[in-house]
């Protein structure tokens, strides 16, 4: 029989067709028959199409399942898995203004006068109070003064879209970049991978559905796949490499990541630990790694774990040289350099040099690894206040839904293991929250291209009069931007030298 379908195929060009004589219900996933269903002829092909309507798909290559190759990438969104849209959120950033002192944000520009006249008009032709809080119109009226297009009025849906035809003069695009934030596309749903790309299954599963699996069920899935004949030999080395690379990342504590997680969007702990199980995958022997704080920012469950991986690192036969602070860090160590005696022009000096045995020999971090000097815990607290910021629904990547209360007048601590959400609850959603309230659309054209969570209610910011966010961003916007003019120093310096 093998021989005669070999023959019907060579032949057949590469199609075959079976005929029974009776209608007969196949095996599941034979052929292009329904499964369950009695037929009476079965097609096959060699090709990668359907044999029934002809409906053709690639030849699956390492390169279709590539967002940032051609062949796989969404053409839609080419490959970036979002597409800039209007957001009402930029639109409308705050919802405690009226239709008449500029709810609709665009057209508080000087040049769309008119436009702010014909809305307070038609606001009254809904039947809605053009001086009445946006958040307290009803949500018919909300959508047609956004959206309703006729001769008399245009919404500001249509009134942007319209501007699309202007984009070749700058300050248009400018002007409408304002109003857009990345959105999923809506072809591909945020896979970032074309159609055919998206058809093919492993064990029931697409390349997109594995990506949005945490490393947890990751690890169980690859650990659980198995594969028979030709297919067993051919993806052995395949499975075995996925394998041991999913088990470092499940080794270093990241089991709660997903594969598809933008990396921009990592804290700093997790990016040096993925860097870490990269390493750990390489299997190097005799090379040197060089680490700059990898304790910093780790809260001391991760810190066990971040050490344990140096360890392995340096059983391997490697060399480990990190800079560092933290003491659990340190007395790991096998040997010891301290710079010192101070910083600046009075630093540079080699001051203690030699195994961590002798490390009572160290002028000063050895007086603390050794207990004899100490940082004294606080007496006493502040006491706390009565005024809170009251944040309700806090919702970005893996917070879901949290309600916290941060007292006002106080210093607070948001602490955590290491992707518990720390970095998105107070950066992505209270920073966001209180700077939208307090500059209405200042936040959302002030941090274009980052992640704005988002919260049901926000109360207690009418106590604050602005809101800062110190962080490890390089300071400045120029390469020539230094401390002195960035804390508007150099303004004084040279008022001074002028006079």
């Amino acid at each position: 029989i093998a021989d005669a379908v070999q023959t019907s195929f060579l032949e057949g060009d590469g199609d075959v067709v079976l005929l029974f004589p009776e209608a007969v219900v196949p095996p599941p996933g034979l052929g292009a028959a329904p499964d369950g269903v009695a037929v009476s002829r079965l097609a096959f092909t060699e090709r990668f199409e359907c044999p029934n309507d002809g409906t053709r798909a690639p030849m699956p290559t390492p390169q279709l399942f590539s967002f940032n190759n051609p062949r796989g990438a969404c053409a839609t969104c080419n490959g970036f898995g979002a597409t800039l849209d209007y957001d009402e959120k930029l639109i409308v950033p705050n919802h405690d203004r009226s239709v008449r002192d500029g709810a609709i944000d665009p057209w508080t520009a000087p040049r769309y006068e008119k436009q702010r006249r014909l809305v307070v008009e038609f606001a009254r032709s809904l039947g809605v109070s053009p001086d009445a809080p946006w958040k307290s119109l009803p949500a018919k009226a909300r959508h047609e003064l956004l959206h309703a297009k006729s001769r008399q009025y245009t919404g500001i849906y249509p009134f942007l879209a319209a501007l699309e035809e202007k984009r070749y003069k700058q300050y248009i695009r400018i002007f409408l970049r304002k109003y857009q934030s990345a959105q999923d596309c809506a072809d591909c749903g945020g896979t970032k991978l074309q159609p055919d790309a998206r058809q093919v299954r492993i064990d029931g599963r697409t390349i997109a559905d594995v990506a949005r699996l945490p490393v947890r069920d990751l690890h169980t899935w690859v650990e659980g796949l198995t594969l028979a004949g030709s297919d067993a030999q051919i993806a052995d080395t395949v499975l075995r490499e996925a394998r041991a690379r999913v088990r470092f990342l499940a080794d270093v504590g990241l089991t709660y990541l997903t594969l598809d997680r933008a990396t921009r969007t990592l804290s700093g702990g997790e990016a040096q630990r993925i860097t870490l199980a990269n390493a750990l995958g390489a299997a190097l022997v005799d090379a040197t790694y060089v680490l700059d704080e990898p304790s910093i920012g780790l809260h001391p469950r991760d810190l066990d774990r971040l050490l344990s991986l140096l360890a392995r690192l340096r059983d391997l036969g490697n060399t480990v040289v990190m800079v560092e602070h933290d003491l659990e860090a340190m007395r790991i160590a096998d040997f010891m350099v301290e710079l010192g005696p101070a910083a600046g022009e009075h630093g540079g000096q080699v001051v203690f040099a030699g195994p961590m045995a002798d490390v009572e020999r160290s002028p000063l971090t050895g007086r603390y690894l050794t207990g004899e000097r100490r940082i004294d815990v606080p007496v006493t607290r502040r006491p706390i206040g009565k005024r809170w910021i009251d944040l309700r629904g806090a919702r970005a990547h893996n917070v879901h839904g949290v309600d916290v209360r941060i007292p006002l007048g106080a210093m607070t601590v948001v602490t955590g293991v290491s992707g518990s959400g720390k970095s998105t609850l107070v950066h992505d959603v209270l920073f966001h929250a209180i700077e939208s309230r307090l500059h209405g659309e200042h936040s959302a054209k002030e941090h274009l291209g980052e992640t704005v969570g988002d919260y049901l209610s926000l109360s207690g910011d009418e106590h604050l009069d602005d809101v800062v966010l110190v962080d490890q961003s390089p300071i400045g916007k120029s390469p020539r931007s230094n401390p002195v003019t960035y804390v508007k120093a150099y303004d004084e310096i040279r008022r001074l030298f002028s006079e």
